[in-house]
């Protein structure tokens, strides 16, 4: 996963550069606690999930910034939300790219990319057709984040 084209040094912004994250929110009825800035906070498991891998990557490591909805826009506040959501193509757009969040690691998917690169064409297929069917394709924001 390649989430910088530039450093996290010399962003495009005076306070760095940012990705943003897409993803699926998951289970409404589970949470997990993270600790962001100091405070903890709430969050579904597939976030929490995709966080834990995300601060392994060295961009993240050296600094670059991660726009996450569910952590930088006030989920109770309707009138922030009001607010806030017309901007989202802005907030996309203007990140330096956009990291998709698919889940955590599906066997199936793994070994379908393997069989792919050998020749195995039905299980290629069935790849792809078990990636095209996951949550995360069934959102309302999907082509707007990552166009």
């Amino acid at each position: 996963m390649n989430l910088a084209r530039r450093s996290a040094v010399n962003g495009r912004f005076p306070w760095g550069d940012y990705v943003a994250l897409s993803y699926t929110w998951g289970n409404t009825d589970e949470t997990s606690e993270i600790v962001v800035n100091g405070k903890p906070v709430k969050v579904r498991p597939n976030l929490e999930c995709a966080l834990r891998v995300l601060r392994e990557k060295g961009p993240i490591r050296a600094g670059m910034k991660v726009w996450i909805d569910a952590l930088c826009l006030n989920q109770m506040d309707t009138n922030e939300k009001n607010a806030q959501v017309p901007r989202m193509r802005e907030i996309y757009q203007r990140a330096l790219n956009v990291v998709v969040w698919l889940g955590p690691e599906n066997p199936l998917l793994w070994h379908s990319q393997i069989d792919c690169e050998q020749g195995s064409l039905q299980n290629c297929w069935e790849g792809m057709r078990s990636l095209m069917l996951t949550q995360y394709w069934k959102r309302v924001w999907i082509v707007q984040e990552l166009a």
